[in-house]
C-alpha cells in the first residue's frame, strides 16, 4: 500500500465493529516494530470526516493510485 490508495476495513474480528466497512483514503504510512521484534506497517487514512488508523493487514485496496 501506498500513499494516495482507497482502502477499505476489513470484516475481521480484530477491528472495531464501528469501522468495518468504512472507506478512505490513506495520508500517511510508518512502521513499527511489535512486541516480538516484527516490523509492521501502520496506515492512517482520511474517512472525509474522521483519521482512522490499522495495521496495512486489517485493510483491503478498493482502489490504487498508478
Amino acid at each position: 500500500m501506498k500513499i494516495g490508495d482507497m482502502v477499505k476495513v476489513k470484516d475481521i474480528d480484530a477491528n472495531h465493529p464501528k469501522d468495518v466497512g468504512k472507506i478512505g483514503i490513506i495520508i500517511k504510512i510508518f512502521e513499527r516494530v511489535g512486541l516480538y521484534k516484527q516490523l509492521g506497517h501502520i496506515c492512517r487514512f482520511y474517512t472525509g470526516t474522521e483519521k482512522l488508523t490499522y495495521h496495512e493487514g486489517r485493510l483491503e485496496k478498493v482502489n490504487e493510485t498508478r
